[in-house]
C-alpha cells in the first residue's frame, strides 16, 4: 500500500496534503479500515481473515482516496491510493464473509489484488455516501487503459449488480455444458427435405 507521512499531512487540519490541481469530494470521521492482500503464489481456495488497520479519517479527492489514522506509526500515519487503481468498489451487506456492512474495495497493483474494507462509524447515515463519493471520483478518473469502455468505465458496481453478474455468468456457463448437438441433424442431408414419392406417399 502507497503509506502517508508527516510530510504528506496538513499539520493543522490532519487532511492530507493535494496537489495543484486536487481537491477534496467528501470527509468521513473515525472509519475502521480492513485489509487483506492475495499475491500470486496464495491458495486459490484459501481465504485469510481481514487485518484490522484501526480507526481514521477517510478523505476521498478528485484524484485518490486517503485514509489517515493520525497516530504516526513507524513513521506511517496513513495510506493512500490513486482511484485509477482501484478496481471495484461495492455496498457489502453479506454478514457471512464479512461480520458487518461496509464499502468493499479492491485495488489492483503489482499482481496483487487487496481488498479493503471501509467501515463508517454511522453506517445508516455514511454507508451510501461513502459509495457515492467513491463513485464521483471514479468518474474523474477513467481507466485509459480500455479505449472500449465509455468515460468511467463499467468498474463502479453495488452488491446487487456484482452478485446478479457473477449468477449470469454462472448460468450461462452451465447452459453451455449441457448443450448438445444431436450428430444426425449437425449437417443437412441432400433430399432430406424433399416431397415423399407416389410410391412412399401410398405406404
Amino acid at each position: 500500500m502507497n503509506a502517508l507521512h508527516l510530510a504528506d499531512v496538513n499539520g493543522t487540519t490532519g487532511a492530507p496534503v493535494l496537489d495543484a490541481d486536487e481537491h477534496v469530494l467528501a470527509t468521513f470521521l473515525n472509519v475502521r479500515m480492513y485489509t487483506n492482500t492475495y499475491g500470486s503464489n496464495d491458495d486459490d481456495d484459501a481465504s485469510p481473515s481481514m487485518e484490522s488497520k484501526g480507526t481514521g479519517n477517510l478523505y476521498v479527492t478528485s484524484a485518490r482516496v486517503a485514509w489517515i489514522f493520525g497516530q504516526e506509526s513507524e513513521g506511517v500515519v496513513g495510506y493512500a491510493w490513486d482511484m485509477t487503481f482501484l478496481s471495484l468498489h461495492a455496498i457489502s451487506r453479506d454478514t457471512s464473509s464479512f461480520p458487518e456492512p461496509c464499502l468493499y474495495c479492491q485495488l489492483d497493483v503489482d499482481d496483487e489484488v487487496n481488498e479493503i474494507r471501509f467501515v463508517p462509524c454511522d453506517v445508516d447515515k455514511q454507508l451510501q455516501a461513502m459509495f457515492d463519493a467513491f463513485s464521483a471520483s471514479a468518474a474523474l478518473n477513467p481507466d485509459d487503459d480500455d479505449d472500449d469502455e465509455p468515460q468511467g468505465g463499467d468498474w463502479i458496481y453495488n452488491e446487487d449488480e456484482v452478485v446478479n453478474g457473477a449468477r449470469e455468468a454462472n448460468l450461462a456457463a452451465h447452459f453451455d455444458s449441457i448443450l448438445q448437438v444431436v450428430p444426425s441433424l449437425d449437417a443437412n442431408v441432400a433430399g432430406q427435405f424433399d416431397d415423399a414419392s407416389d410410391d412412399e406417399s401410398l405406404l
